[in-house]
């Protein structure tokens, strides 16, 4: 029995062609697949309707739908959550800073938010300069010529107060927790059914992976790092192994990426 939709249908659409990555699907295989989390066929059909009309999907000359590649690139997260433990280098104190004004119900816009900023004064927005690649991995998202860094001018520098802003705590217990719920997930399986085993690893799978994709990537000597790194290789697993069940449930699905779905928050920065 079909499980009540965990997202709504535009999202659990487009999580399929997220997990399809470059490859094609047909609407049939897409409304088999769908119809485990609870959407009916007109409702993946009307989904995918909206998706192409946003530019979401484009349509092969077979009446196939794949992802467009550009639109994907400009919504990435900061790094995919295979590959966070390798997008944080060590951290030297500096900081990538942003100016922003203040609006009225906010002190920091959230799309600068969701890329690991946080506001220490109004107006200024800040985050630790540890990731590989530097400013140029975040410029894409907030435009070019917006960023710049700020080093610390010594140990009275009002700087030394600004990694409590991410709470960095919270973060590790988090790990933690996260890692504790997939192992649940997975002991539960083998008791579930066919199409329950889908529907939950496509619960858990896609809702922490689209937590760990909207991590702050703060550096390791803040963290729990080894929870961290610990949690993406238990993920990378789950998320394998979750979609090699799929693809064997449902003839003629393609899953070379991830069950994630759309991050709604990736919106183009606008200060």
């Amino acid at each position: 029995m079909a499980t009540a939709p965990s997202l709504p249908a535009r999202d659990l659409v487009l999580a399929f062609f997220h997990a399809a990555s470059d490859r094609a699907l047909d609407v049939a295989t897409l409304v088999a697949a769908t119809r485990v989390l609870g959407l009916t066929g007109n409702a993946t059909r009307v989904a995918l309707s909206r998706l192409g009309a946003e530019g979401w999907v484009i349509r092969d000359e077979r009446g196939r739908y794949r992802l467009h590649p550009e639109r994907v690139a400009a919504v990435s997260p900061l790094a995919p959550f295979k590959a966070i433990p390798s997008a944080v280098i060590r951290w030297k104190g500096r900081w990538v800073a942003c100016l922003f004004e203040p609006g009225k119900r906010a002190d920091l816009p959230e799309p600068l938010r969701r890329l690991g900023f946080r506001s220490p004064s109004p107006g200024l927005a800040v985050r630790p300069d540890n990731l590989r690649g530097g400013i140029a991995r975040i410029e894409a998202r907030v435009g070019e010529g917006r960023l710049f860094t700020l080093t610390p001018a010594g140990l009275s520098d009002a700087t030394a107060k600004w990694p409590a802003l991410w709470e960095p705590e919270r973060y590790s217990r988090g790990y933690a927790q996260m890692r504790e719920q997939l192992r649940k997930s997975r002991a539960r399986l083998s008791k579930l059914s066919a199409e329950a085993k889908l529907a939950e690893t496509f619960r858990v799978g896609q809702a922490c992976i689209a937590r760990l994709e909207q991590d702050p990537l703060l550096p390791d000597e803040w963290i729990d790092a080894r929870a961290r790194a610990s949690l993406v290789a238990e993920l990378v697993a789950y998320d394998r192994d979750a979609r090699e069940l799929w693809m064997k449930m449902i003839p003629g699905l393609e899953l070379e990426g991830s069950l994630r779905a759309n991050p709604t928050w990736a919106t183009e920065v606008r200060t």
